[in-house]
């Protein structure tokens, strides 16, 4: 669907945009589509379930990413 493409496209996009940064700690702040694009495509996690106020803790290691915690995330 080109529609889903542009959205992936975006949400990637706009994760790479915050995370070139050299910050020490950053918050992304968003709905349950952004985080389930960010697990899927860069995590290869096909299968997962957000509740409400869920949240994932990345961490950034040079060019590595690494998923440090989560709360309200179940993944498969």
């Amino acid at each position: 669907l080109p529609i889903y493409d542009d959205f992936i496209e975006q949400v990637l996009t706009g994760f790479r945009d915050v995370t070139t940064h050299n910050l020490q700690t950053t918050a992304i702040v968003t709905h349950g589509g952004p985080i389930k694009v960010i697990l899927k495509e860069l995590f290869q996690i096909k299968s997962l379930s957000i509740s409400d106020c869920g949240f994932i803790e990345i961490e950034k290691s040079d060019t590595t990413l690494a998923i440090r915690h989560t709360e309200g995330v179940l993944m498969q």
